[in-house]
């Protein structure tokens, strides 16, 4: 029954951070001037495409430090320290 809970703490952790990383992408399409998804796929614009990188980087390193540092803590604080720290993260 522990593997089947890590299991399930993993698949939550995981939709939680795509969750954040897709607020993220919403975040920095606002932020640019024109659809970033039509600069990088239409224009293939290669400099939309190392801005759209580096901010998905940095926002998945800041989801992977605060899993990283309250993953043992329960699950519910910890992922609540998660989301806080992600949503911190889009903010920013």
């Amino acid at each position: 029954m522990d593997l089947l809970s890590h299991l399930v703490a993993a698949l939550v952790y995981a939709v939680v951070g795509v969750g954040v990383l897709g607020l993220g992408y919403v975040a920095l399409d606002a932020l640019t001037p024109g659809h970033l998804g039509t600069h990088i796929w239409t224009h293939r614009s290669v400099n939309a495409a190392v801005v759209l990188a580096s901010g998905m980087l940095g926002l998945g390193l800041v989801v992977f430090a605060a899993i990283w540092f309250n993953g043992s803590a329960s699950l519910g604080l910890a992922l609540g320290w998660t989301l806080a720290f992600g949503l911190l993260g889009v903010g920013l």
